[in-house]
């Protein structure tokens, strides 16, 4: 789910059964999301993970870390990721 305002694309989620990870499922997921929010007249999107999911999968998209929250259930971190789109 995500939602494109004030110039955003905010993605909220985005959930990939693990027999379609590794076949490029979610990152063509994510680009036709940044396709449609550049239609929408978006210039940046944004999206936080934790450190046991995803944080790897979008620096890969071209997301950059901006910031993290340490202490979720006193072993995690809780980053956030932004991409210039356009």
């Amino acid at each position: 789910m995500a939602k494109t305002w004030w110039g955003g694309l905010d993605i909220q989620y985005l959930w990939v059964a693990a027999e379609y990870q590794k076949n490029g499922v979610g990152r063509e997921l994510m680009l036709m999301a940044e396709r449609e929010a550049i239609k929408r007249g978006c210039h940046f999107s944004y999206v936080d993970t934790f450190s046991f999911h995803a944080r790897g999968f979008y620096i890969k998209l071209g997301y950059s870390e901006y910031g993290s929250l340490d202490g979720f259930f006193l072993k995690f971190s809780r980053h956030y990721l932004v991409k210039q789109l356009g």
